[in-house]
Order: C-alpha cells, then structure tokens, then sequence
C-alpha cells in the first residue's frame, strides 16, 4: 500500500543535491546548538528554557532531520520535575494565590491552551470553530504569550457563551512563573486539556511533567515541521490523516487520533450579487480566488503561485484573480517580472466571507497551502483547485471530504487546466461546487464533528495522564524529511560551511537576547562568547556587547 507519505511525482530528484546539503548542514547546527546552548553556555533553568524555545524555532524552519527529539524537549521536563525549587521562594506564594479557579462542574470543563491567539489565520478559527461547535461542553482558554495584540471579540464570546473563562498571563512574565500558573490552573478543576500551542514553545512541557494532571491531548496543527509537546500529552490529535501518519512514525504518539477541521456552516446573508457589490467588483467578471498568508505563497524555483497565476489569466481574458491576504510588497525582492495586471494582492482580511461568496473557483496557493480556507470555500460551494505536485505532501492539502472529488494535479500544465476546464462549463462547476459543499459539511460541520469528537474524549479520558521522556533522535533523510529540504533550501542563500556558521551564531545571539531578559547577564554573556567564537565579531555582535557589558561588570561587581 501507498503511503501518503511517500514522495509526490517529480520533486524527488529536484535539487537534490542542494537539500542533501542543506539537511546536513542544519543537522550539524542543530547539534552544535545542543552542546554550545546547554553545556557551555545556559546552565540557569529559567535560561535553558529560553535557548530551547530559540533551538526548537531554528529546527522548524531548518529542518534537521528530526520531527521530535528527547535531546531538547526532554530538558523541559527535568526542569519540570523540580518546578518550584527552580523558583525563587519568595515568588512562588504570590504566583499560587494568583491562579484563578476553573472548578469542574455538572458539565465537562476543557482547558484549550494556546501560545498566542491571531485575527487572522486556522489556526485561531480552528479553536474558535472547536468551541462554538462543541457546545455541550463548557471550554475555558489559557494564553501563554499574548503580548499587546488584543484577544479577537469572536473568539471571547465563543469561550463566554460556553461558560467558560479567558485567561491572558503577562507578557514579559518568566517561563517559569508562566509554567507554574499553567500548573496551578490544569490542577483547579478541568477535565481535559488541549494544547495549541507553538511548536517552539517550552511551557507546557514544564509545566505538565507531573502525574497529578487531568489527561492531555495536543493538537498537531503543523503537521509539516519539528515540534515539542509529544511528552507530556496522553494523545495527538491529527487534523488529518497524513498527519496521524507521520505521528507514528516519527513523533513517538502514545494515542494517535484523528478529528478534522472543525467548520462552521452558517447561513449567509451574502448572495453572489451582494458580495460583488460589497466588494466592488463586476458581477460579470470570472472570479477566481485564493486565499493564505503571505508567507505561504514565497515562490521557490519550482512553484511560484503569481508565474502560474499569470499563466491562467492569459488564458482566460475574462477572469481576475484576487489574492486574499497576500499585499505585493509581502512578496517584494521574490519576483522578478511583473505581476499580471488582472491578478489583484487584497492584502490581509479579518472575513473572506465576501470572497468565498463571490468566486466561480477557488485556487489552492503553493508551494504552501492554506488548508482550512481550502475548506472553507469548498463549504461555501465553490469548486476549488488543489496545489499540483507539491514538494513534500504535508505542505498542500490533504482531506477525506475532497480527496476523491479534487485529485491532485500531477504538473503547473494540469493545474492550469483543471482551472480552465471549470471556468468554461458554468453548470457543470455549480453541481461540482455542491458535491464538495455536501462533501465537507458531512465531515467537518454539525453532529458528524461533535460525535467525532465526543468518541475523542472518551479515549483521552479513559487513562491517566503520565509523562514520557522522548527517545533522542538521530538526522534522517526519508522521502519526507528531502521534500521538506528541498522546500526550505529554495530560500537558503548560503548552504556552505560559512552559512553554518552564520546560522549558529545567530541562533546563540537570539538565545543571549532572550536569557538577558530573563535576567541572567551571566549566562547571556557565556552565549555571546560562544557566539563570537563561531561566528567572528560584526557590527550586530559588537552592539550585543555593548548592551551587555554594564549589567556584566554590575552583576560582577555585585558578586564579589
């Protein structure tokens, strides 16, 4: 049997030779941070806890050959063991007598966790979706690392109609005290906890390296890269099944489920006119749509979204593409021709609502899809295109409403003509677009979604929560880690050995930043050391120094 994570047609030989290269490259920085953060430069918890995060955000955007890894996470959870020795005395008191209470109650309470909640992106709508589709349960949401960025209204009324209660912690507080909160909050009352955090982030990690802990479950809501939390949760939930794939095979699950995007299906009051007219378009006009974050849509050699979208235009003089989420400078210095005149970059949108109402066909964006906006206009009744042969599968859409309905393209030649072929049969596009709305109602939406996730519960509930130190992992070059390299490698400017050295010292000058915050100079000073050994003195380096130095001479002083 095929598996899914079997390499598309075409991308295995693609720039093999520089994503070898490159997988090697950020395996060799991955282990030289390992041993330079921890073993000669942070030694305070508090300061391994901050080089971890800045390691494991490395590991996500330069892959190494690992999708878990004991080596780091498992650092969390020595310092998780003896949280509050880790602390000042003094402070753990207050920090304690601050957790508000989330007392279980006639109905189950569950605690969703995030880094940070976005107005724009799935990942936020996911738990927004989750909530308001889930309404016999009460949910209340914990955020870790909010910042100033204002908590969306949609998703506080979502979280107050259910019952529940927003819990914001302060910005610049330490990862402990945040660790500690986290602890004194899962431990107050709910019955289930579900973690949306940030691959990157350490909190939870610490925070729940204990028994006396209702069970856990985290959300693997990037399924694509590296990330930490597979010790402490009792299960990952994957959003779909390639995903529950690579959860078994390289991410060490205890419980390996699956429970699709949640979506909801409310009437709307837009026709396709009204949306035209709200959106100042001509109604006459061939719409095409495709909707993401920019970032999603940075073109690599052998997938550029604006190139082909150029290609369809041309081809059809009647229609317009409008890019939702994407402005022309998001891709400044990434193009160089002129985009077509009938492609228009709408920028970010806090409701795609108008688009999804007006579009004809939906475009699937590459070399990274946007899978719930996929979805959501599938639901709307918009026929849609997906990605053609993407460079590893885990970075286009994968779904059970639209795998049958929308195969993937195997070439751009394909793509453009899957787009063609519904632009110029109208009818046989409207019966299309009503499959795929019948399609994913009957998977995401509704009663089918609650079951679904109420079966989800019952496992996860059905065994105590304990924690599992990760085995440490070593670099693999599996079909799936080359199609990820060859992805990232597209943007590696320098992938000789002077790009390792500049890729390390960046990351320990990132680590020295943050333990300075923290408030540990000593330690930030012995990664800024570290950090000019490998990487040599530059005017970035030499500013650290100057930052740095007062506060070193002043805690030196103070010391003796």
């Amino acid at each position: 049997m095929t598996s899914l994570l079997d390499p598309c047609p075409g991308t295995t030989d693609v720039l093999s030779r520089d994503s070898g290269r490159f997988l090697e490259r950020n395996n060799e920085c991955y282990e030289a941070l390992l041993r330079l953060s921890f073993d000669s430069g942070a030694r305070k918890p508090e300061s391994r806890l901050r080089c971890m995060q800045t390691v494991a955000e490395f590991c996500q955007f330069n892959h190494a050959g690992r999708f878990a890894d004991g080596a780091l996470e498992n650092v969390a959870l020595d310092i998780g063991l003896d949280l509050e020795r880790s602390l000042v005395k003094e402070h753990v008191a207050s920090l304690k007598s601050e957790v508000p209470n989330l007392r279980a109650g006639a109905r189950r309470h569950i605690l969703h966790i995030a880094t940070s909640i976005l107005d724009i992106g799935g990942h936020t709508r996911t738990i927004k979706n989750w909530i308001a589709l889930d309404s016999g349960c009460r949910h209340s949401l914990l955020v870790l690392t909010q910042g100033k960025r204002e908590i969306p209204s949609w998703i506080t009324q979502a979280v107050e109609l259910s019952g529940g209660a927003i819990i914001v912690l302060p910005y610049e507080a330490l990862l402990l005290h945040k660790a500690l909160w986290v602890r004194g909050l899962v431990q107050s009352g709910p019955d289930l906890v579900i973690l949306h955090t940030f691959g990157h982030d350490s909190v939870c990690p610490v925070a729940l390296a204990i028994r006396e802990c209702p069970p856990v479950a985290l959300l693997n809501h990037a399924d694509h890269i590296f990330w930490m939390g597979g010790s402490v949760a009792d299960a990952i939930i994957n959003q779909r099944r390639i995903g529950m794939e690579l959860s078994e095979e390289r991410r060490h699950a205890r419980k390996n489920l699956v429970l699709p995007v949640p979506l909801l299906d409310r009437p709307s009051a837009w026709t396709r006119h009204e949306a035209c007219v709200q959106l100042g378009i001509p109604e006459e006009q061939t719409i095409l749509v495709s909707a993401g974050r920019a970032c999603k849509y940075i073109p690599t050699r052998t997938h550029n979204f604006v190139r082909t979208a150029g290609h369809i235009l041309d081809r059809e003089p009647g229609a317009h593409l409008y890019l939702v989420g994407v402005s022309l400078t998001d891709l400044e210095g990434t193009l160089d021709f002129l985009p077509h005149p009938r492609l228009h970059f709408v920028g970010p949108v806090e409701d795609v609502t108008p688009y999804q109402r007006a579009a004809d066909v939906y475009l699937e964006g590459f070399p990274f899809g946007s899978q719930t906006a996929l979805l959501e206009a599938a639901m709307a009744g918009v026929p849609v295109v997906r990605a053609f042969s993407p460079p590893m599968q885990l970075l286009a859409s994968s779904d059970g409403a639209l795998d049958e309905l929308a195969p993937i393209p195997a070439s751009e030649e394909e793509y453009v003509e899957s787009v063609s072929a519904l632009i110029s049969e109208p009818e046989d596009r409207r019966q299309l677009g009503k499959e795929f709305r019948r399609a994913v109602l009957a998977l995401h939406t509704g009663d089918a979604w609650r079951q679904n996730a109420h079966e989800i519960y019952t496992v996860i509930e059905g065994s105590e929560h304990f924690v599992c130190p990760l085995p440490m992992t070593k670099c693999e070059a599996s079909p799936v880690d080359i199609g990820l390299s060859v992805w990232q490698a597209e943007r590696e400017v320098d992938l000789g050995r002077s790009g390792f050295s500049r890729k390390v010292s960046e990351v320990l000058l990132t680590s020295a930043y943050s333990v300075r915050r923290g408030g540990d100079f000593r330690g930030a000073f012995r990664l800024l050391c570290q950090c000019l050994k490998i990487g040599g003195l530059n005017s970035r380096h030499a500013m650290a120094l100057l930052k740095l130095m007062p506060q070193r001479l002043l805690h030196v002083g103070r010391a003796n």
